[in-house]
């Protein structure tokens, strides 16, 4: 992931001063969904946005169940927690990252 998102390795980093061991749910929740939120509210790294997203459907497209349910339970959950930050999210989505979400939405019954 770091690989994917290099510039989340200072947050990593800050992380680990205070967190023994930080789980994928963890690191996406307090260090990569903070990220995406500010960069879809900056509206200002488009590129950045597609390549992240690119990341994320590589996640929801994954034959591991685990990892489509860090990005199902914790980064598109929170996404949708504000409606205008999903609204923007969508732009760059894919079609398995949309349908996750969408299934998410539903089950929550918040759209």
């Amino acid at each position: 992931t770091l690989e994917s998102i290099p510039e989340a390795e200072p947050l990593f980093e800050k992380e680990l001063e205070w967190c023994d061991k930080i789980t994928p749910h963890i690191f996406f929740g307090d260090v990569i969904n903070p990220y995406i939120v500010d960069l879809l509210n900056e509206n200002v790294s488009q590129n950045r946005l597609k390549d992240i997203f690119n990341f994320l459907e590589q996640m929801a497209s994954s034959n591991d169940l685990y990892v489509q349910q860090v990005l199902a339970t914790t980064i598109l959950e929170r996404l949708g927690d504000d409606d205008l930050v999903l609204k923007k999210a969508k732009k760059y989505m894919g079609e398995q990252t949309k349908k996750i979400s969408l299934e998410i939405e539903k089950a929550l019954r918040r759209r």
